[in-house]
């Protein structure tokens, strides 16, 4: 994503409604009850903002399902917001909720897609035909003049089909990915060891899949680059400017882009990497059952 294109972002988080429960979410306990953001309550914030933010970026849950999800489309619409983003996993988008969409200054979906398998889609997610709307609900998306990023999220069910993820996606025109890395803090119902997998074994996925797709535009999201060598290039750009996060309870928050800081941790042999100045370092209950062994130091020059 080009950040000169998204200097003011408002995160706007409408409902915790899904129709997937991935194995990964750092959401899954918010689907225990059900709840949606007021359309009126937030008409009024919205106008308030239009001022200083450019871009809505529209979460959930699944922001599709949100009872009055078109209205608030129109609402931001109306607001004079010069684009609007939306994050969702594709499933739910038909023909007609595209076009309303495109016309209604959403530019920009926010995909999340984690396997080529049907089995594996249900494993993570719970959802019997989720792969199929979803691969559906994106190229839909695109033939109709939609641009689509999507969010790898890199566990141990998946990294070894990672280069093939992108094959398939990009077969029907997008161009643009996000590998990231899960957060370990957030499991809830799953052990680390089924989710997780150890940093260095997933380096060679990522690399010969970015080094395959040349003309591909990757973003990586939480990783150690002294791990993932010479990718520090794909960083998130954390220069962007304002990002401002109301909830769903309506309450306005400023926000980090690297927002995980709090949850990473790194050590005084940290400070030699040449590395130091654009790593987070890990993530600490990361090291808590893995250990510091594989995080080397870089001390020699970095060829990109």
């Amino acid at each position: 994503m080009d950040s000169r294109r998204y200097l003011n972002i408002l995160m706007l988080k409408i409902t915790n409604r899904c129709n997937n429960r991935c194995i990964f979410c750092c959401d899954r306990k918010s689907h225990e009850t059900i709840k949606d953001l007021n359309i009126d309550a937030i008409t009024k914030c919205l106008d308030e903002q239009k001022q200083n933010f450019e871009v809505v970026h529209v979460i959930g849950g699944e922001p599709t399902m949100h009872p009055n999800f078109k209205q608030l489309i129109v609402n931001i619409n109306n607001a004079g917001y010069k684009e609007i983003v939306l994050e969702t996993n594709a499933s739910l988008l038909n023909q007609p909720l595209i076009n309303f969409l495109l016309n209604n200054k959403v530019k920009t979906f926010i995909v999340g897609s984690h396997t080529t398998s049907d089995q594996l889609y249900f494993n993570l997610t719970g959802n019997k035909n989720g792969l199929r709307n979803s691969f559906n609900g994106i190229k839909k998306t695109i033939l109709s003049g939609g641009k689509v990023i999507v969010n790898i999220a890199v566990q141990k069910k998946n990294y070894k089909e990672l280069k093939e993820i992108v094959a398939s996606l990009n077969a029907i025109g997008v161009n643009d990915f996000v590998i990231c890395s899960v957060i370990p803090p957030l499991f809830l119902d799953y052990s680390r060891e089924e989710i997780f997998p150890v940093f260095s074994d997933i380096y060679p996925y990522i690399l010969d899949t970015i080094t395959s797709y040349k003309q591909v535009n990757f973003t990586l999201q939480y990783f150690p680059y002294c791990v993932i060598k010479n990718l520090e290039i794909y960083r998130n750009d954390s220069s962007q400017g304002a990002i401002h996060y109301i909830d769903i309870n309506g309450i306005l928050t400023p926000m980090k882009l690297d927002w995980t800081s709090h949850l990473t941790i790194k050590r005084e042999e940290c400070i030699k990497c040449k590395y130091n100045n654009v790593c987070n370092g890990v993530f600490k209950e990361y090291i808590d059952f893995m250990g510091w062994d594989e995080f080397l130091p870089v001390i020699n020059e970095i060829k990109n």
